[in-house]
């Protein structure tokens, strides 16, 4: 419901077209500058946006999942260029 909240689930969207460019392209560039503002907008989002302090159990949920799928189209990306994503301990 927050403008960072819809920045960050439309920029998500875009993964497949810049997935598809860069392959169309034989770019990398295309998909790490995408991965590049994503994870800018992920940091905004976690900064301007209470996720586990919120009282509000739903929308806590509903950016618990948003974080968790940033993350995973993050992981995904990265593999793609050949980076390894460590796991947290």
């Amino acid at each position: 419901s927050s403008d960072h909240e819809l920045r960050l689930m439309r920029k998500m969207f875009q993964f497949p077209d810049h997935v598809a460019r860069s392959v169309e392209e034989l770019m990398t560039n295309n998909l790490t500058e995408y991965l590049y503002h994503l994870a800018g907008l992920a940091n905004r989002f976690y900064e301007a946006e209470p996720i586990i302090a919120d009282g509000n159990h739903e929308r806590r949920n509903a950016r618990l999942l948003l974080v968790d799928t940033t993350s995973q189209v993050i992981a995904r990306g990265l593999h793609l260029l050949g980076i390894e994503v460590l796991e947290a301990i």
